[in-house]
């Protein structure tokens, strides 16, 4: 078999609209809708078949269409499909995801799963701070992406009712790979995607790939954003009557999370204007500055907890999973897919809880007894025309999101029928810490300074612009959930081709689900200057 290297040179830039990209195209590369139309589609369909006679509404995207589209994060391939909305103005993760007529009643994704290879990155797409996106990273290892929208995915996959995205990875059957450079065009961004398949033995295939990337991300941080990569690794062994395949992934990535910005309003209801406020370019500006890139709280297990804003959305996933499938004749099939993930990381971003100009900022009515304040580790008094915020910390530590997935699955095909049963079982674990604290800071897009406030006698009420360990406002938001879910569903298929323009798809699936653990969390907020004190 002849093998086929190549390379890519990708360039993308985010010129505040989209990207752009040039790449050496080849021949693999080219698809047709003839071909896109006949490629067998496996999600969603307990008899996988051409898309073009399947009776769901499923989308397929190939590497070279996904190229096409230049997607600067993994939420914007989704923009892609048709049918599906994707809010990813947040960054890489935490974006809002969901199909046409359905509602995105809470962040993430909670009526649209994200698989892969067939299986769940999360149970549960909607969870605060840790929702599925941030543990899916596509790159070139990718082989296809696959979307359905209603039909049988509530069937086929628990909590799913309005879709499944399903990322299939490479298993080195098609010789070959490449290597691709990503260099932005006006800010700093070096990413380096590889894949590599071959045959190492009869019918036995090996597959590896990820990415590496560091830079700034697309919005002035003042640090860098990006830092992490993920490698994949695929080992597939094919027989007479079947296959086996076990593969592994490690992912350890760190992406800016951008909260809600300052905008100017001005107009009518009718006509209103947006703008930028002064100092603040919302096009490209963002809340985090290198004046506040380290975080200082008291753990909820009372020790001291030190965080790095710039690990943003620290994503980590340590994932072991194996395919089986065997014919047993007769028509009778049976399959097995099996997956353990150790999930962890952090979230950690600002969110201006309050924004407003100093005149109104600064009054007693915001701060009890208010002196005067400066910018910190200065005398300089503040500007009282410049526009200044208190910062809510988001600081979530997650500790262990890790899963457990098995979806038994076993068919009977006749003539005219094909009958499918399955048990589904799995588990997802939800423990985290909200370690919040309150800041304040002005509105700036270039290296924001923090604000200290003194009382009328003189004595500092903050510390290096740290007003609250907690969010006072918020009812504290010093919290831990730790929780365990138990998912068990039966479900069963059944497809009848009637005639040669009719099929009759059925299904049945009946999830049940328990959960068991605490959660606990306070409700006083002490003050920098209680601490100090």
């Amino acid at each position: 078999m002849e093998s086929k290297i190549f390379t890519k040179l990708l360039i993308f830039g985010a010129m505040n609209t989209a990207a752009f990209m040039f790449s050496q195209s080849t021949e693999n590369d080219t698809i047709t809708r003839g071909k896109a139309i006949d490629e067998v589609v496996i999600t969603g369909n307990s008899n996988p078949k051409a898309s073009i006679k399947t009776s769901t509404s499923i989308s397929t995207l190939k590497m070279k269409d996904i190229e096409n589209a230049a997607p600067r994060t993994t939420a914007e391939i989704f923009r892609t499909i048709p049918g599906i909305r994707s809010e990813s103005s947040g960054g890489e993760g935490n974006s809002n995801i969901t199909v046409r007529g359905v509602p995105v009643s809470a962040g993430g994704s909670r009526y649209l799963l994200i698989q892969e290879d067939g299986l769940p990155v999360m149970q549960f797409g909607d969870i605060a701070f840790g929702t599925q996106d941030q543990f899916t990273r596509f790159d070139s290892f990718v082989s296809r992406v696959e979307a359905l929208r209603g039909g049988s995915a509530s069937v086929f996959a628990s909590n799913s009712p309005a879709g499944i995205i399903n990322f299939i990875t490479k298993t080195g059957e098609k010789e070959g790979g490449s290597i691709t450079q990503q260099l932005g065009l006006n800010y700093k961004n070096y990413r380096t995607d590889f894949d590599y398949g071959t045959q190492i033995a009869d019918n036995t295939f090996l597959a590896l790939g990820g990415f590496y990337r560091i830079g700034d991300g697309p919005r002035k941080t003042g640090f860098n954003s990006n830092n992490g990569g993920q490698f994949r690794v695929s080992l597939l062994k094919k027989f007479e009557k079947g296959s086996f395949r076990i593969y592994a992934k490690l992912l350890d990535d760190r992406t800016a999370a951008y909260m809600p910005m300052p905008v100017a309003v001005s107009g009518t209801d009718a006509d209103p204007k947006w703008s930028s406020l002064s100092n603040y370019n919302i096009l490209n500006g963002a809340l985090q500055t290198i004046n506040l890139q380290h975080d200082r709280t008291l753990g909820n297990d009372g020790n001291i907890f030190n965080s790095d804003v710039s690990d943003g959305m620290h994503s980590i996933s340590k994932t072991i999973g194996a395919e089986f499938n065997y014919d047993l004749g007769e028509g009778w099939k049976f399959e097995e897919k099996i997956r353990y993930s150790a999930n962890n990381g952090q979230f950690i971003a600002p969110f201006p809880a309050s924004v407003s100009k100093g005149s109104d900022f600064f009054t007693a009515a915001n701060f009890t007894n208010f002196g005067s304040a400066v910018y910190s580790g200065t005398n300089t008094p503040v500007d009282m025309n410049a526009y200044y915020m208190k910062i809510a910390l988001f600081n979530v530590k997650l500790n262990n999101f890790n899963n457990f997935v098995n979806d038994f699955n076993i068919s009977k095909k006749w003539s005219n029928v094909k009958f499918n049963a399955g048990l589904y079982k799995a588990t997802q674990n939800i423990n985290m810490d909200w370690i919040w604290n309150n800041y304040i800071q002005e509105v700036s897009d270039s290296n924001a300074r923090l604000v200290d406030v003194k009382n009328l006698s003189g004595t500092f009420i903050t510390d290096q612009g740290l007003l609250n360990y907690g969010m006072k406002d918020w009812g504290n938001l010093k919290r831990n959930y730790n929780t365990k879910y138990d998912i068990t569903a039966p479900h069963a298929q059944i497809e009848i081709n009637a005639t040669d323009k009719l099929t009759i798809d059925a299904g049945a699936r009946y999830d049940i689900g328990k959960v068991t653990g605490t959660f606990s969390g306070g409700t006083v907020t002490y003050t920098s200057r209680d601490v100090l004190c």
